[in-house]
């Protein structure tokens, strides 16, 4: 690899390129951080992700934040998992033996907190994040560049995990926390992480969730924020982390913290006669073999493998057409520090009052900005044939429904409708021939006001909406565009929440409701 730099710091290099000198292919520095990425289909979540927390961003700092019925999940998510998150840390943490020269990768770096703290203990640190803006807020304590890897700080990388841009047997410890859980493919991740682990040295899977095998994965994700704003989110069962790194490693060490168990799960321990209590311990550390008891309970993880011998091979080169996107389709230039800040943690704000967005106007200009760059990412990852043509809100799923819709109800009549949040997004197939698109809305009730809002495809407004009787058929011109998909967003100026007017203890926030989407 050639490094150009055309604009250092203090001997870091803050942007410039990276040049493989086999194949020729340029890599980007921006702010001080090397994106070397090779953009294929395993990049969907991540796209997906880096999307929902523009979306939440603007959620928060502009519509005036999260309906007020998710604040006290924000809370009580806070409550119940930031503890067991930060008792899994410092449990990992302790055991790792860091001395002065150790090479240490972090995989999903995020903000950089970890990396820092290695890199204080005297290890050579190099960070690695899918999202730029996760790691621009690794600035503070960065050696400042993916030239320098050695000394005090650490290097950040944009990369892949199913992809690790790292020689074999590179690092002595390679470090991932709270990050594989979000992977589609979780074993190909395994594998790199530890094809570049030298033998002998350690892999930590940290703060990790797993669900028991009786249990439906929904049953733990449907209540959670990060889930129902589009995060990718999963809870797996615990061999989906030991089977695979116990297939390059001679010793698969588990922990586990705070035990939990579903109605479903007791029920037939209870015919096994086992008491849950009896058999499962916070704190306790399992072999590999032992740990299979966790499939019969839900749980936060840490687990440790010690690489063996046996050499693995590289990923292969991946061809032209296997590449989705390039790199300045997802990656646009320069970030305010400012701005990377709020939008890695926009999640954290339930309310935002108190809270000031940095130059507000500026901010939410960057936010329209980014939404169109990866709203126009995303879609070139979906298949136009896994979608419909048009959408029926009573039998559609999460992959359709991207997001901002509440539960299918029932009229009493069999017409199926959902009520929005304050911005739903739903994705269909674009049919060539058809010049227009008819969404079936209907208005809140009268005693909230009016219904008005705006119903935008591609990004390009179509239509602003001012219902007056309950049920409205809006027709509407396609905006030109060639694209295989259109997704269409629908944005309530106002919301309501029913027990406010009714009294009925329905405490959702909703806006219009919706029955379907067509074109003709």
């Amino acid at each position: 690899m050639s490094l150009k730099a055309s604009d250092s710091e203090a001997g870091c290099v803050r942007s410039g390129s990276i040049e493989c000198l086999s194949c020729g292919q340029a890599y980007p520095v921006i702010d001080g951080i090397a994106i070397l990425a090779a953009i294929d289909q395993g990049w969907r979540p991540v796209v997906k992700e880096m999307l929902s927390r523009i979306e939440m961003s603007e959620k928060v700092f502009v519509d005036g934040g999260l309906e007020s019925d998710k604040v006290s999940k924000v809370e009580a998510y806070q409550e119940a998992s930031m503890g067991v998150m930060v008792d899994l840390f410092e449990e990992a943490t302790e055991e790792i033996e860091i001395l002065p020269g150790s090479r240490i990768l972090d995989i999903g770096a995020g903000g950089c907190g970890t990396s820092h703290r290695f890199s204080l203990g005297g290890a050579d640190v190099v960070s690695i994040d899918p999202e730029f803006n996760h790691l621009r807020m690794g600035e503070e304590g960065s050696a400042g560049s993916a030239s320098d890897t050695s000394g005090t700080g650490f290097s950040r990388m944009v990369a892949d995990a199913h992809r690790i841009p790292f020689e074999d047997s590179t690092f002595d410890v390679t470090f991932c926390r709270s990050t594989i859980h979000h992977l589609d493919r979780m074993p190909s991740a395994l594998r790199e992480m530890a094809r570049v682990t030298r033998p002998g040295g350690h892999i930590y899977l940290v703060s990790e969730p797993v669900r028991g095998i009786l249990d439906k994965e929904i049953d733990y994700l449907g209540e959670v924020l990060d889930y129902q704003e589009g995060l990718n989110e999963r809870t797996v069962p615990i061999y989906y982390y030991t089977v695979p790194l116990r297939r390059y490693c001679r010793k698969v060490r588990v922990s586990y913290f705070r035990p939990g168990f579903m109605e479903s799960t007791r029920r037939v321990l209870a015919k096994l006669r086992i008491t849950p209590e009896d058999h499962f311990h916070d704190g306790e550390s399992l072999s590999f073999i032992r740990s299979m008891k966790l499939l019969f309970c839900g749980c936060g993880v840490n687990v440790e493998g010690e690489r063996g011998g046996g050499r693995i091979a590289k990923p292969p080169k991946l061809p032209p057409e296997k590449l989705v996107c390039e790199i300045d389709d997802v990656f646009t230039g320069p970030v305010p520090l400012e701005f990377a800040a709020v939008i890695t943690n926009a999640w954290m704000v339930a309310d935002p009052q108190g809270v000031e967005s940095p130059r507000a106007d500026e901010f939410e200009a960057y936010l329209r900005s980014q939404k169109r760059v990866l709203r126009a990412a995303h879609r070139r990852f979906l298949d136009p044939a896994e979608l419909p043509d048009s959408i029926e809100m009573g039998s559609e799923g999460q992959g359709v429904l991207r997001k901002g819709w509440r539960g299918p109800e029932d009229d009493g009549r069999g017409l199926h409708f959902r009520h929005t949040e304050r911005r739903a997004v739903c994705s269909m197939r674009n049919v060539a021939g058809t010049k227009s698109i008819g969404v079936r809305i209907f208005a809140n009730p009268a005693e909230f006001g009016p219904s008005t809002g705006t119903i935008s495809v591609n990004e390009h407004e179509c239509i602003a909406f001012d219902l007056k009787g309950s049920e409205t058929v809006l027709l509407f011109e396609k905006p030109p565009t060639i694209e295989p998909i259109l997704e269409v967003e629908i944005r309530n100026d106002r919301t309501y929440v029913p027990d406010e007017v009714l009294g009925n203890g329905d405490l959702r926030e909703l806006g219009v409701s919706v029955s379907a989407v067509w074109q003709e």
